[in-house]
Formats: structure tokens, sequence, C-alpha cells
């Protein structure tokens, strides 16, 4: 890894399983996935020495940025989005992104710096009915 540290880069891209104040079970850590980067971005994030990741799903080329601690979002004028608003896969946001490099072994990861939502998609899970489950 280079000395001389890439500035972090403002992307746009869709939000997908935002876990930003819940720890993700198999991380362990507060996370957020941000997709359907456009080529620019890519190349962007991939300057920075990170790898996006493309599984051939709706998410088309996607980073997961990872916190030991909760995640602040704001919405679209600025104002941080309440804890209990739980943010849905397709919302639209802009992140300014960094990375760091791993502490043991070698490698670097994608670290969210501040991101605005400004398209929220509010998931809600009131279509799971007991009374029709099967």
């Amino acid at each position: 890894m280079s000395d001389n540290k890439p500035s972090p880069i403002t992307i746009r891209g869709s939000v997908y399983w935002c876990e930003r104040n819940k720890l993700n079970k198999y991380s362990n850590k507060y996370q957020v996935q941000l997709g359907n980067l456009s080529d620019k971005a890519v190349e962007a994030i991939e300057e920075m020495g990170i790898s996006p990741t493309n599984k051939g799903d709706d998410r088309g080329f996607f980073i997961v940025m990872k916190s030991n601690n909760p995640m602040r979002l704001t919405d679209s004028e600025g104002v941080e989005i309440p804890e209990d608003v739980l943010i849905a896969n397709g919302s639209e946001a802009i992140s300014v992104v960094g990375y760091y490099d791993w502490p043991i072994g070698e490698g670097r990861s994608p670290s969210m710096i501040k991101m605005k939502v400004t398209n929220l998609i509010e998931y809600n899970d009131s279509y799971v009915s007991e009374a029709e489950a099967l």
C-alpha cells in the first residue's frame, strides 16, 4: 500500500442492507452497502486500492462500509435520520468515502465519512401478517 494517501471521494449510489444502528450478525460491526456505482465511482474507488464487488444482482458494483460505532446518516436537508427510521434497500444516497488499512494482514476497506440519503425509502414490515402465514 502506498504512503501517499488518496483524498476521500464523494460518490452516489443506492443503499442496501443498512445496519447503521444494529450490529451485523456476520461482521459484528455496523455496516451499510452502497451499490449501483457509476463507472467513474468504481474507477475512483479502485484508485484508492479498494476493489468494489459485483455479484451480478440488483446492486451492480457495490462497496460495504463498516464501523465499530453506530453510523449517523442525514436526510436530503442535512438533518440526522432518527434511529427508529429503518432505511430500505434502494434508497438513494451520496457518501463521502475514505478508507482504512487492515491492522492485521494486508488489505484495505472503504470507510464512510458521511452519508446523505437523498431519496429515503423507509423500510416497513407491516406487510407480514401472522394471520395469513401458511
